[in-house]
């Protein structure tokens, strides 16, 4: 009986264990993944080149970038998400920040048609999709 009863002591000790140090790593990796304007620092544009400075798990910063023509293209005159190759059809194209929590926002005049002679002005935000893990841009 007291040989069972410290197979268990010892079984949940070590149950509570793993579930302590599981939930310590996911607060870890929580804590350093979010969107852009979260933890990232010094963003710019280059181009369709997005830049900054994003904070790691071990509390550092390192630069990252992300090309933002991969991931946002033009439609019809409209910046949008899940497309390519936006800075072909777009010229004016810059980084914004509005609001007190400075929400970056590309920006651009974008053609509306293709081979069209017509262009308009449109934005999207950035912390919609494109978010910091760990020091590293990813798109979401």
């Amino acid at each position: 009986m007291k040989k069972a009863q410290l197979v268990l002591t010892f079984f949940f000790s070590f149950l509570l264990a793993v579930f302590v140090s599981f939930n310590l790593v996911v607060d870890s990796a929580m804590a350093f993944s979010g969107p852009v304007s979260e933890s990232c620092i010094d963003l710019e544009l280059s181009g369709s080149i997005l830049s900054a400075n994003c904070e790691t798990a071990n509390g550092y910063y390192e630069k990252a970038s992300i090309n933002l023509d991969e991931v946002i293209g033009n439609l019809d005159g409209m910046l949008s998400w899940d497309s390519q190759n936006f800075s072909q059809t777009c010229e004016d194209i810059s980084l914004e920040k509005r609001y007190s929590i400075t929400f970056p926002i590309l920006m651009a005049t974008c053609q509306e048609a293709i081979g069209g002679e017509n262009y308009m002005a449109t934005e999207v935000y950035l912390d919609d999709h494109i978010f910091n893990v760990n020091g590293t841009l990813f798109y979401n």
